[in-house]
């Protein structure tokens, strides 16, 4: 294969690069956020897993096992699943076990022989996922960023596949508009990101409100949460509907009523 440099030039560049986007970076958008928005994610996937229900998502929460983040095992057939945790990058524990996430991760197999006593991986992960809901702005003269490039990403499971094609979706058809009327500047690409902001946008503001108040909560209230809601209160709260809460918490949970209006309302 020839090493021969070359050069491709393009009207409009969709940069999707990744969390550490460089085309970005070369273009002078700022893609950094605050170390306290990123987190660090680690996998396993395992084969030979046993005494776990492989037709259910599995998610593990707690100070111990995963602090201000949560432990997964995702099933991908009969005794193999993806097994991988999300924790914060700058650490976020007194546990003075280790502040890696590959540290937890390793310290939560290990404390379930019962699941991973045979299992062995078979191929390893690991990135970094910035929970901040997006970069401050993905715009600029013949140049829109989407997806993890943009830090379009979900604050609360740190998930962001749909996120990132329907961002892609509206970058591309405000390009083909920009191109069909030979104006590519940043005013006028700009349409992309003010749709986004005022669709998309709006609900991870919600959820990065939501994130910043699950992260001040013990262990005590994440149980208190799961014996207080339902299914539906969970797809709400996923949603970023959560004005439910006062009326829950005002009954069922007073000690946190001042914590979610500080963070929530």
């Amino acid at each position: 294969q020839s090493a021969e440099k070359f050069q491709i030039r393009s009207k409009i560049v969709i940069a999707a690069d990744g969390v550490d986007s460089k085309i970005a970076k070369s273009a002078g958008l700022k893609t950094l956020n605050n170390p306290k928005d990123y987190h660090s994610g680690f996998q396993y996937e395992m084969a030979g897993m046993k005494n776990v229900n492989f037709s259910t998502l599995h998610l593990f929460f707690g100070t111990k096992i995963a602090p201000k983040g949560y432990v997964w095992i995702f099933p991908k057939g009969e005794g193999i699943a993806n097994v991988g945790i999300g924790v914060p990058g700058t650490g976020s524990s007194e546990d003075s076990y280790g502040m890696s996430a590959r540290d937890y991760l390793d310290r939560f197999i290990e404390n379930n022989p019962d699941i991973f006593e045979d299992a062995s991986p078979l191929e390893i992960n690991a990135g970094g996922v910035p929970l901040s809901s997006s970069t401050e702005t993905f715009v600029t003269d013949g140049l829109m960023v989407v997806g993890d490039a943009a830090h379009q990403i979900n604050p609360i499971h740190g998930g962001g596949l749909v996120i990132g094609m329907n961002a892609a979706k509206l970058a591309a058809d405000v390009a083909v508009k920009a191109i069909q009327e030979n104006n590519t500047s940043r005013d006028r690409l700009y349409e992309y990101e003010e749709t986004w902001r005022e669709t998309t946008g709006k609900r991870m503001q919600k959820l990065l409100k939501l994130r910043m108040f699950l992260e001040k909560l013990t262990d005590e209230d994440f149980n208190k949460l799961a014996d207080i809601f339902d299914g539906e209160n969970m797809m709400e709260l996923l949603d970023a509907k959560y004005k439910f809460m006062l009326k829950l918490f005002l009954t069922k949970a007073p000690k946190m009523l001042p914590l979610a209006r500080k963070f929530l309302y």
